[in-house]
């Protein structure tokens, strides 16, 4: 009995994990959205040239970059991990999307209504023509079914 209940917490815990990314389906989205906008506000930011200080240096520097040319350093660093950031989530969206197709109709629907839309269960039964308990049942079957594709 004991090893039964830790393979059901087991699996729950990785249910729980699959559906989250599920639900996050459309919040990564909008996370890339807002990094892609954020890249263009960075890239409009840029403070320029300054003006040339004419006084003596009192002490040697072997400073060979120009205020300018660090800023376009860490402008373009900024944006790198963003983009970065962008490619991860753009590729767990490309994996859900890989998955997905695994489904038959009735499944995508759910997953659709359920998942990506946020509805009750009564909602989604109504939905797709089920009851509820049958939704239900239906999760189970398709969270295993894409389980390995989305670990």
């Amino acid at each position: 009995i004991r090893k039964g209940f830790a393979m059901e917490k087991v699996k729950c815990n990785e249910f729980k994990k699959i559906e989250e990314k599920l639900y996050n389906y459309n919040r990564l989205k909008a996370e890339i959205n807002y990094l892609n906008l954020e890249i263009k506000s960075i890239e409009n930011l840029y403070i320029g040239c300054k003006g040339i200080e004419y006084r003596e240096k009192t002490g040697t520097s072997y400073n060979i970059n120009s205020s300018v040319e660090n800023e376009i350093f860490m402008k373009e660093k900024n944006i790198e991990q963003i983009k970065r950031k962008i490619r991860g989530k753009e590729i767990l969206i490309e994996k859900i999307d890989n998955a997905i197709l695994l489904l038959n109709e009735d499944e995508m629907e759910l997953v659709k209504y359920r998942y990506f839309k946020n509805n009750t269960w009564n909602y989604v039964a109504n939905r797709i023509g089920f009851s509820v308990i049958g939704c239900k049942q239906m999760r189970v079957s398709i969270l295993n079914k894409i389980k390995d594709l989305l670990n």
